[in-house]
């Protein structure tokens, strides 16, 4: 098994240079954004430098047989759409270039298998069923990488330890200040009665006093238990232009959103979106509102993939329609994107494609909808404003923060 016409390490080197990271850096990143992935809540690494492996073990959900199969497919990458295992293995099949071996085993359920893997030529990446060798001792996924060079940096505890720091806080951290968001209280002015004095309605009493009317009642400040009534629908660019790193990171980044909002309780739905053409303009569903975040909506989240056009207009149009029918005090489409809209033909491109979109918000303003766009577009300025005004839009100049930022500004666009 694993014996392919494709150029395998050339692919793999592609792979590579779409990270703007060291390799070994990007191998520990992608495991722990895999592992996040499966739902786990701990992730455990063990370096061995005398025996030169590095050992990673989850408690996530594990995989199907099937599913590790497919996770040896090099030349497909295992994305399928609106299938997945986790990130695409991303981690383990870069580790192929600096490993002699890779050995998977997974445990879910009564599945409990593992494979052992390695490259073998430019063409060649056989992999085979050996008996699991213990590495998970209940469920999830263990992964030991026997490194060819004794003096990789991934047997350095050091570097190991750095690099997880990209991720490792970040879930806790961003559910802390989610479930902070949840329990908070309201200052609610201009009431009859309260715990203090609103002295801006009390300054408006006096004024209406000096002219002759009355001293109103709405005097007070009171603090209320805030009961967030709201729904959000993240529309997200899978245009060709997000292929490599910048697709990785709007996958991690739904990925760490989607942790943080199941502690918040707000509703919310997930939906990709293409076009090529008028006669081709495509939303693919990842999360519906009524669907719960389990392990179906996270394989979709790693199918997500960078596919035509960013064609805009028609999508904005279809997806408000589904977000207009939700009952809620307040709708949000929020708009994760990397570039202006785009097609290639029907003089969609440049001003007609803007018009197109703008108008398409508008009519989503009209039925009661808050669009909002966050884009890594740098020339944004240029033509955001007209489409969604002045003060609707945020620009993520580093697309590396993109997984933190977006969760950082939900918690802002709806405290």
């Amino acid at each position: 098994m694993g014996e392919t016409r494709v150029d395998l390490l050339h692919l793999l080197e592609d792979l590579r240079d779409a990270y703007p990271g060291s390799l070994e850096e990007t191998i520990v990143s992608e495991v722990v954004a895999n592992a996040l992935d499966s739902g786990a809540r701990s992730v455990t690494f063990a370096a061995d430098p005398a025996a030169a492996t590095l050992t990673v073990v989850d408690n996530g959900r594990g995989m199907a047989r099937r599913d590790l199969a497919r996770y040896h497919d090099l030349a497909a990458s295992t994305k399928q759409r609106g299938r997945g295992i986790g990130f695409a293995g991303v981690g383990i099949k870069l580790g192929l270039l600096v490993c002699e071996e890779v050995v998977t085993e997974t445990q879910r359920g009564k599945t409990h298998v593992a494979t052992r893997w390695h490259l073998a030529s430019r063409h060649r990446a056989p992999w085979k069923w050996v008996p699991p060798p213990g590495l998970v001792a209940d469920r999830g996924t263990g992964v030991r990488l026997r490194l060819g060079n004794p003096l990789s940096p991934l047997l350095d505890p050091a570097f190991v330890e750095a690099a997880l720091e990209r991720y490792r806080p970040q879930v806790r951290q961003l559910k802390r200040s989610f479930e902070a968001l949840r329990g908070e209280d309201k200052r609610l002015r201009g009431e009859p009665y309260g715990d203090d004095i609103d002295l801006d309605a009390l300054v408006r009493g006096h004024a209406e006093l000096a002219a002759g009317g009355e001293l109103g009642e709405r005097l007070f400040v009171r603090r209320a238990r805030h009961e967030r009534d709201m729904v959000t629908l993240f529309m997200v660019d899978m245009s060709g232009s997000t292929k490599g790193w910048v697709n990785d990171c709007e996958r991690h980044a739904l990925v760490l959103l989607c942790e943080a909002l199941e502690v918040l309780g707000d509703r919310y739905a997930i939906y990709g979106f293409s076009g090529l053409t008028r006669k081709r303009c495509e939303v693919y569903r990842v999360k519906r509102f009524d669907e719960p975040y389990d392990q179906a909506v996270r394989e979709r989240i790693a199918g997500i993939q960078a596919l035509d056009y960013t064609r805009m207009g028609a999508a904005i149009r279809h997806l408000s329609g589904i977000l207009a029918r939700e009952p809620a005090r307040t709708r949000l489409l929020l708009t994760l994107s990397d570039g202006k809209p785009d097609d290639f033909s029907d003089g969609y491109r440049g001003e007609y494609g803007i018009e197109d979109t703008r108008q398409a918000l508008l009519e989503a303003r009209r039925s009661g909808i808050h669009p909002f766009c966050i884009t890594i577009d740098r020339e944004a300025s240029a033509y955001l404003p007209h489409m969604y005004g002045a003060v609707n839009y945020t620009v993520v100049a580093d697309v590396a923060r993109l997984p933190t930022k977006l969760s950082e500004l939900y918690r802002r666009l709806t405290a």
